[in-house]
C-alpha cells in the first residue's frame, strides 16, 4: 500500500514570476520518486532552475536574481534580500 500512495503523489508545482505569476506542474517519470519526499522534490526544483542547493549559490544564479530588481543594491541590501524577498532561495544561506 505504500508504494502504490508514494505513486499516487508523483505531481507538484511551483511559481513562475515574469509579468505574472504563473503555476508549472510537473510530475515525476520516475516510479521510484514522490512528492511526499521533500529531497525528491527539491531536487526536482534545482533541474528546473527554480532552487539551489544549500551552499550553492552560484554568481550566475545571484545575477539573475539581481537582474529583476530595478535598481543597484548595497551589499546590505543583497543581504536582507535573503530574507525579505520570496523570490531569493533561503535555503543558499546554510
Amino acid at each position: 500500500m505504500d508504494d502504490d500512495l508514494q505513486k499516487a503523489f508523483q505531481h507538484f508545482a511551483y511559481l513562475t514570476r515574469t509579468d505574472q505569476t504563473e503555476v508549472e506542474w510537473q510530475q515525476f517519470d520516475d516510479d521510484g520518486k514522490t512528492a511526499l519526499k521533500g529531497g525528491h522534490v527539491w531536487d526536482a526544483l534545482v533541474n528546473h532552475s527554480r532552487a539551489v542547493h544549500p551552499g550553492r549559490l552560484s554568481g550566475a544564479y545571484l545575477k539573475t536574481l539581481l537582474s529583476k530588481i530595478a535598481r543597484d543594491l548595497t551589499l546590505k541590501e543583497i543581504g536582507q534580500q535573503f530574507y525579505k524577498n520570496p523570490a531569493f532561495p533561503p535555503r543558499a544561506l546554510r
